[in-house]
C-alpha cells in the first residue's frame, strides 16, 4: 500500500517557521479501518505525533533534518515507513521577520522566521546571514542603538499578519514606525542619530517611519546634533513611502562678550 508524506510548503525551510505535513491515504476508506500513524523528526517540534497530519515547527539552526511517518497497521501487516529529508536554512530563505514585542517580536538567538521574528531592526540587521530582504510588522519599535545600513539590501515596514501570514497591504491600518535613542560621539560632536550609512550602496528603505528622540544638555559646553538619517558618500539607494524627522538639537553656550569697540 503506497504511503507518501507531504510538504504543503516548498522547500528549503525557512528558520523558526511552521509548517504542515500530512499522509496521503489511499483510495479504500474499508482498507485504513486499523490503521494509525506515528509521526517523528530529528530536530524541531511537532504539534502532535499521531493522526494523518502534524504542524512542524523549524529549528532554529540551519542543516537537513528528518522527518519521519510510520504507517502502523493494526492487523498484523508489516508497518510502513517513510522518510522525508528537510533542508533548513537556504541561502534562498531571504527574508528575516522583525515585529514589535507585543506581536510576538524577541531579539532571541535564532529569531528572524515570520513564526519567530526578531524584536528590533538592529538584531535582525546584525543576525541576517545571507538574508538580503528585511520585513517588519507595523506598529511601534523603539531602537537603542544606531543603526548602520549594509550594502544590498531591502528594509521594508507595512507588514500585516492575519492567520499567521505575513501580508503587505497597500493601505494597512497602521505604519510601521521606529524611535531611534542613541546618543553618541564622534570628532568632537555629540548627537543623536537614526539610520547611518557611510559608502554604501544598493539599499532600499521602504514605508517606514523614522524618528530621533530630542536631545537634551550639552556636551562640554556644545550643543549636540541630532540626525533622523545620516548618509555619507553612498550611491544607488531609494527611500520610497518614509517619513523622516529628527527630534530637537540643543544649543551651546553662549558666546564670550566681545571687547569694547574704540570711540
Amino acid at each position: 500500500m503506497p504511503l507518501t508524506c507531504k510538504e504543503h510548503v516548498v522547500q528549503p525551510f525557512c528558520l523558526g517557521s511552521v509548517n504542515t505535513f500530512s499522509a496521503l491515504l489511499p483510495p479504500s476508506v474499508g482498507a485504513v479501518a486499523n490503521v494509525t500513524y506515528s509521526w517523528s523528526v530529528s530536530a524541531g517540534t511537532l504539534s502532535a505525533s499521531t493522526g494523518n497530519s502534524t504542524n512542524w515547527t523549524v529549528p532554529t539552526t540551519a542543516g537537513i533534518y528528518t522527518l519521519t511517518l510510520t504507517y502502523v497497521d493494526g492487523c498484523g501487516t508489516t508497518d510502513i515507513t517513510r522518510t522525508c529529508n528537510l533542508t533548513v536554512g537556504s541561502p534562498t530563505c531571504n527574508y528575516t521577520y522583525v515585529a514589535p514585542a507585543v506581536s510576538g517580536g524577541s531579539d532571541a538567538s535564532g529569531c528572524g522566521g515570520p513564526d519567530n521574528p526578531c524584536g528590533t531592526l538592529s538584531y535582525a540587521i546584525t543576525n541576517i546571514g545571507s538574508a538580503n530582504h528585511i520585513k517588519m510588522l507595523t506598529g511601534s519599535y523603539t531602537q537603542n542603538s544606531i543603526v548602520d545600513i549594509p550594502n544590498n539590501i531591502i528594509i521594508e515596514g507595512g507588514y500585516e499578519k492575519s492567520a499567521g501570514i505575513w501580508l503587505k497591504r497597500t493601505n494597512p491600518t497602521s505604519r510601521t514606525a521606529i524611535n531611534f535613542t542613541a546618543e553618541a560621539t564622534a570628532g568632537g560632536t555629540t548627537f543623536i542619530m537614526g539610520l547611518r550609512g557611510v559608502s554604501k550602496s544598493g539599499f532600499r528603505i521602504q514605508d517606514l517611519d523614522i524618528t530621533t528622540s530630542s536631545a537634551s544638555g550639552q556636551a562640554s559646553g556644545f550643543g549636540k546634533s541630532n540626525y533622523a538619517v545620516y548618509l555619507n558618500a553612498c550611491s544607488n539607494y531609494t527611500f520610497e513611502r518614509c517619513n523622516i524627522t529628527s527630534g530637537n538639537a540643543t544649543s551651546g553656550n553662549g558666546g564670550a562678550t566681545g571687547d569694547v569697540g574704540d570711540p
